[in-house]
C-alpha cells in the first residue's frame, strides 16, 4: 500500500518546527530555562509534539507497508528497524 504524502509532510513539519523551537530554548542558560515556567512548558509541549509526530509516522509506515500495527509505542520503531531501510522507498509514497 502507498504512504500518504500529506500525512508524512505534515508530521515532518511538526517535527522540524518543534526541533527548531527546542534548539532556540537550548541556547538559554540553565538558570534562565529553569526560572521560567512558560519556557519549560513550551519545551515540554514541543518535545511531546515531536514524539507524537514520530510515532504517527512510524505507525503509518508500519500499517501501510508492513500491514501490522505494533501493540506498544517502542515496538513500532523496533518493527521498522527489523524491516530494514527498504520499507520506505520513493516509489511507494
Amino acid at each position: 500500500m502507498s504512504l500518504n504524502p500529506d500525512l508524512i509532510r505534515a508530521r515532518c513539519v511538526e517535527i522540524d518546527t518543534s526541533l527548531s523551537r527546542l534548539e532556540e530554548i537550548g541556547r538559554l542558560s540553565r538558570e534562565t530555562f529553569l526560572s521560567n515556567q512558560d519556557t519549560r512548558d513550551v519545551a515540554c509541549y514541543r518535545l511531546l509534539i515531536a514524539i507524537e509526530a514520530a510515532l504517527a509516522l512510524c505507525f503509518h509506515v508500519s500499517a501501510k507497508r508492513l500491514r501490522q500495527v505494533p501493540e506498544e509505542y517502542a515496538g513500532c520503531f523496533t518493527t521498522l528497524e527489523q524491516a530494514g531501510p527498504g520499507v520506505i522507498t520513493k516509489s511507494g509514497v
